[in-house]
This record gives C-alpha cells, sequence and structure tokens, in this order.
C-alpha cells in the first residue's frame, strides 16, 4: 500500500496537471489558427514588402525575470526598410537608424522557458551618441501566426537587412 501512495501523488500532482494545461494550450493555438485560416489570413512572406508588423524587445529585457520568464517583448508595431535606414514605429515611438551606422545584424531565439518552441529576433546593433545599442525585432504577420511561419518571416528579414547593411 505504501508503494501506491508516491505513484498516486505523482499522477494527480504532476502528471494529471501537465496533461490538463498541454490540452488547454493545444486547444487554444488549434483555435487561433482555425479563426485566422476562417479569416483569409495569409502567411505568405512577400519579399518586397518594405513595412512588417514586428514585436520589439532588449537584451536587457530579456535579461529580466519577466522577460526570461512571463513576457519576452516590450511593445510592438511596424519595422521599415527604407533606401537608406531601418525605420521602426514601436508604441508611439518613431526611430529611423540609417544603415551606415549599423554594426551588426544577428540572428538570435528566445528563452526556451517563456517560448518552449523556438521563436527566432533579428538582433540589430547600431551606434548613436550614447554608444553602442541592441535591440531585438520580430517581425510577424499576426500573433496566431505558428511559430514556424513567423521563423521564416524573420529568416526573410534579417537576409534583406544584411543585404541592405552591406551596400
Amino acid at each position: 500500500m505504501d508503494m501506491l501512495e508516491p505513484a498516486v501523488f505523482m499522477f494527480f500532482v504532476v502528471f494529471l496537471p501537465g496533461l490538463i494545461l498541454g490540452v488547454i494550450l493545444a486547444t487554444i493555438l488549434g483555435l487561433g489558427l482555425i479563426w485566422a485560416i476562417w479569416k483569409g489570413k495569409s502567411w505568405e512572406i512577400d519579399e518586397d514588402a518594405t513595412r512588417q508588423r514586428t514585436y520589439f524587445s532588449t537584451p536587457e529585457h530579456l535579461r529580466s525575470f519577466i522577460g526570461r520568464f512571463i513576457w519576452i517583448y516590450t511593445g510592438k508595431g511596424f519595422v521599415s526598410l527604407n533606401s537608406d535606414s531601418l525605420g521602426l514605429d514601436v508604441d508611439n515611438m518613431i526611430c529611423t537608424i540609417p544603415f551606415n551606422s549599423i554594426v551588426r545584424v544577428e540572428m538570435g531565439h528566445y528563452s526556451r522557458l517563456a517560448k518552449p518552441i523556438t521563436l527566432k529576433y533579428i538582433e540589430v546593433t547600431y551606434s548613436s551618441v550614447d554608444g553602442e545599442k541592441t535591440i531585438l525585432l520580430t517581425p510577424a504577420k499576426s500573433w496566431t501566426a505558428p511559430v514556424w511561419w513567423t521563423n521564416k518571416l524573420v529568416d526573410s528579414w534579417a537576409g534583406r537587412l544584411r543585404q541592405a547593411v552591406e551596400v
């Protein structure tokens, strides 16, 4: 009888809540995907687009407790590729970063604790009057888009940004 108690405890305290949470999350994701398809959303990547919805973050935020475990973004808005600069319109803050001040364009991914399925971002480091600054951008069509489609969009925008900076 003593051997049964730890097994019952593990079932009710560990396994069952995890299973219920997994079913709830899968249902939410599935319903979001069905809703997006029903509304006619398309996640095709437009290689000629110069403006895209994006989520914004910073390395400092990702090192914080909230950024690491709860909410990875600090804002949302739009990113645009202009002829000589990268434009950001995030939460009513408009910023233009000239291509000649961009030091590095790299790829990274958010913490697996906050995003169990790997979600990529573009890490842009640029020079300003205050020294070098780094921002993290995650271009996305919609919050309902599956992570793998968002990652394709991030790859596309990173490639185009690298190409624009090199010219």
